[in-house]
């Protein structure tokens, strides 16, 4: 995947609505490995992630505070 090797990123994550399956099958077809939920602005969200080594124990979830606030301001939480 690009992310790893052009960026260096140790993990990638991606959110959907509950709701919508087709891309929800996308993420787990990609290697993406569920989350968590979490619900912002009244609605319920999944997050899958995907590590460079492909390990789901090679995730950093749950995140630092520092983190959190940076997750918080991409999100727009």
């Amino acid at each position: 995947m690009a992310g790893f090797e052009h960026l260096g990123l140790a993990e990638v994550l991606c959110y959907t609505l509950q709701t919508n399956r087709a891309p929800r099958r996308v993420m787990e077809k990609a290697g993406f490995g569920y989350e968590r939920d979490v619900v912002h602005a009244g609605l319920p969200y999944v997050f899958h992630c995907l590590t460079a080594s492909g390990r789901p124990e090679d995730r950093r979830w749950p995140l630092t505070e520092p983190e959190k606030r940076q997750t918080r301001r991409s999100l727009r939480i």
